[in-house]
């Protein structure tokens, strides 16, 4: 079974990751700010990373569709393990290869499943909906019960 992000939840994934940087930026600045203006470099900081984050978005959007349409993130669920696919590079762990696994729920949250040979797979944890994410929750419980890490 082949999960794969929606734009609506890309979005909300963006928004969330920038809500977040825009919060440690202001709090940085805020400690720094007996120091130095750093009003203009909040400002500054906070409109490039929304340019940045808004162009690949709208490009998304707009271009990556048809034949030729690359998935953001996509999470496929096979019968010999897990593959996760960000654009289009791969990870794949085979489920008896697993060494451990954790969920972290939150605005910071994230999924990470640790191979025996150091390869891991991590991602955020709104970067699926939450039924692919109790999905993804309820394959790993099948397979491996006994690696979960809290």
């Amino acid at each position: 079974m082949t999960l794969v992000q929606s734009r609506q939840q890309h979005f909300i994934a963006l928004l969330i990751r920038f809500t977040l940087f825009l919060l440690y930026t202001i709090v940085f600045c805020f400690f720094l700010s007996p120091f130095t203006e750093s009003k203009q470099l909040l400002v500054e900081v906070a409109t490039i990373w929304l340019v940045v984050n808004g162009s690949i978005f709208i490009w998304l959007a707009l271009f990556n569709s048809g034949h030729s349409k690359l998935a953001e993130h996509s999470l496929r669920l096979g019968e010999s393990g897990i593959t996760y696919s960000r654009f289009t590079k791969n990870s794949f762990i085979a489920w008896q290869n697993i060494a451990s696994w954790c969920i972290k729920k939150g605005l910071n949250g994230s999924f990470t499943i640790r191979g025996e040979d150091k390869n891991h797979i991590a991602f955020g944890y709104f970067t699926f909906s939450s039924q692919q994410r109790e999905l993804i929750a309820e394959t790993l419980h099948q397979h491996c019960p006994d690696k979960r890490q809290y």
